[in-house]
């Protein structure tokens, strides 16, 4: 799970949480336990978040919503490759640009052996035989990260259309 937050009108990361083994429950009681106040901010999940997966019989959203969570969106599953397509621009642009910041604490900070936030932001690799992220230790971050920015902060086309060169003889 990823903490996003405007920086200067940018998306920023500022904190993120890797509890593997967890439940839902068990890391939407950790992210109210450091923010209180997160009942109040968008939560992104993916579009499976509504199936009923659960030894309790209960959904994600269901789980996340008895917890007080209030604005959850639930975002249609898209393919691997925008996804990752989305991603990388947010991240460095075609004209160097970058979009997506991330706090200094999230830079180096791991949780036992699994990797850091910019380690798995790093080594996400795309392959279109697969339906997802599919590296076991770097592929989850990226993804919800991915999930995170296409719902809150979408990459648009241009409404008008861009007008084209014309090659002038001489």
């Amino acid at each position: 799970a990823e903490i996003f937050q405007l920086h200067n009108g940018w998306p920023c990361i500022v904190d993120y949480y890797t509890l593997p083994n967890s439940s839902t429950q068990e890391l939407g009681q950790r992210v109210l336990t450091d923010y209180p106040n997160a009942v109040n901010v968008p939560l992104c999940i993916d579009h499976t978040g509504h199936a009923r997966n659960h030894a309790t019989g209960h959904s994600d959203f269901y789980i996340l919503e008895q917890l007080g969570f209030k604005k959850i969106k639930s975002t249609p599953t898209k393919s691997v490759r925008d996804k990752f397509n989305h991603l990388n621009v947010m991240l460095k642009d075609a004209a160097g640009g970058v979009r997506l910041r991330i706090a200094r604490q999230c830079v180096a900070r791991k949780w036992r052996e699994f990797p850091s936030l910019v380690e798995c932001l790093e080594n996400a690799q795309y392959n279109a035989k697969h339906t997802d992220f599919d590296d076991p230790l770097y592929g989850h971050t990226p993804d919800g990260v991915a999930y995170a920015l296409m719902n809150e902060y979408p990459i648009r086309r241009p409404t008008t259309p861009i007008a084209t060169a014309r090659v002038m003889g001489y």
